[in-house]
């Protein structure tokens, strides 16, 4: 395949789409039946984004013409050419990279509303309104300036200096207390698009792999058990999120959001439950009957980030008062280490980009984009493929009896749902976050300044 997708939805259109007689549409047919038709997939979609046809022709097949390079895709994909699919597949998914102001004003062209204008490597990109964008939602702002930091407290710094207007820290008691200390501030919290889990490497022979068991499942499934029984998930809630929202729950569902329509009924037989309190000593019985004494687990997270540095500390010293040893190979650059094998646990956030039921499926399917502890079950494989076709009705029932057939694989656990704090200026209004991706940037055309 020459444009890869985490989503399922590419994989079930196996005919050449139908092009209209001027190009402008494309239809797409299911070879079969696809639960998340309507929410689009892969960029595709109402509102998704792509790449301009005619300056990925004129990279990758020195075709200056707009017209013939959009044709000469067209019929590169449809006759299935393999060499020029090469090229243009090698620019789409890398021609377009770029991390300060490209010279080549080529890889500005865009389909919204704004243009780029400025970009400064590491500290900020601006964006000015394009009075030539005749699109349905023209925003009332007429410059944007999105800046990075990661450092929460710079960021509450920065809009109490006047320097930003809006903002969207990691939350912290203190990054609170912080904001809400500044005149002229609002802050708003509720749950975040982001929730936490603690996952397992299955591959790499470490404590939780069969082949360092004897090729053993069964054993390797107890050690991972065992561990899943010391996770201290209450205990992290009430330590390090109910300070931001009192309201917080553990998360015990590993694809739906606390509050949502099929929540309830997930959790009630998903098999959480058996996870709601730490339980020392079926930890310890379950290390006995495998037979393992003292595995050391290497534990990989953001170091440099507070809340899972706290939350590693609870993780670490529970565990270790049923008889693991716990390794700290904590990491700013993490996220390049996902699937290297050199942990065997780790804790981060998957954050929700869409309400589809099947926008998790990379993450437990063999072999699939997501799935960096190398999981794989033929059992979760057909309840996968059985919800990919599923109507509205069977939802729910698919739903529960996957996240069942991944406690009791022993998969890992969801932990929380991020608190969320909205940061902005009075003189800010529509300011506002939604709990999927974009965030805070979802309503950009409703924004206001006075």
């Amino acid at each position: 395949m020459y444009f890869d997708s985490a989503s399922i939805g590419p994989k079930l259109v196996k005919d050449f789409p139908e092009i209209s007689d001027d190009g402008s549409e494309a239809t797409f047919e299911f070879s079969k039946p696809f639960a998340d038709w309507q929410v689009g997939f892969a960029g595709i979609g109402p509102n998704g984004v792509g790449l301009p046809s005619h300056i990925v022709a004129k990279k990758a097949l020195g075709i200056d013409d707009p017209e013939k390079g959009k044709q000469a895709i067209l019929k590169a994909i449809k006759d299935k050419d393999t060499e020029k699919l090469s090229k243009i597949s090698n620019t789409w998914n890398t021609g377009f990279d770029f991390t300060s102001m490209p010279e080549d004003e080529d890889l500005l062209v865009h389909n919204g509303p704004y243009k780029m204008t400025k970009f400064e490597e590491g500290q900020y990109v601006t964006l000015e309104l394009d009075d030539k964008y005749t699109g349905p939602t023209k925003p009332k702002v007429d410059t944007v300036t999105v800046r990075y930091n990661g450092d929460p407290m710079a960021m509450v710094q920065a809009i109490e200096n006047g320097e930003v207007d809006f903002t969207q820290p990691q939350a912290t008691a203190d990054v609170l207390s912080a904001a809400e200390d500044i005149d002229g501030v609002n802050v708003d919290s509720a749950d975040g698009a982001t929730y936490e889990h603690v996952d397992f490497t299955f591959d790499n022979k470490g404590p939780f792999d069969p082949a360092a068991n004897g090729g053993d499942e069964e054993k390797a499934k107890k050690v991972r058990q065992a561990f899943l029984k010391t996770l201290p998930r209450q205990d992290i809630v009430d330590k390090i999120i109910k300070p931001l929202n009192p309201e917080a729950v553990t998360r015990d569902s590993f694809n739906q959001v606390p509050g949502s329509p099929m929540y309830d009924e997930i959790i009630k037989g998903n098999g959480m439950e058996d996870l709601k309190e730490v339980d020392l000593k079926g930890a310890k019985k379950l290390l006995k009957d495998a037979g393992v004494d003292a595995p050391k687990v290497r534990v990989m997270y953001d170091n440099t980030n507070s809340r899972r540095q706290q939350e590693f500390q609870l993780i670490k010293e529970s565990a270790e008062k049923a008889g693991f040893k716990i390794e700290d190979v904590g990491d700013v650059n993490w996220g390049t280490r996902l699937g290297d094998g050199t942990y065997d646990v780790s804790l981060f956030g998957w954050q929700s980009e869409s309400t589809g039921i099947t926008d998790s499926d990379a993450n437990y399917r063999t072999g699939a984009q997501n799935n960096y502890g190398g999981y794989s079950s033929k059992k979760t494989d057909k309840i996968l493929d059985k919800i990919v076709g599923a109507p509205e009705s069977e939802h729910a029932k698919l739903s529960t009896e996957l996240e069942k057939q991944l406690t009791t694989d022993a998969f890992g656990a969801p932990l929380f749902q991020h608190p969320e704090l909205v940061i902005y200026r009075d003189k800010l209004k529509n300011a506002k976050s939604t709990t999927v991706s974009p965030t805070i940037f979802w309503n950009y055309w409703e924004w206001e300044t006075n």
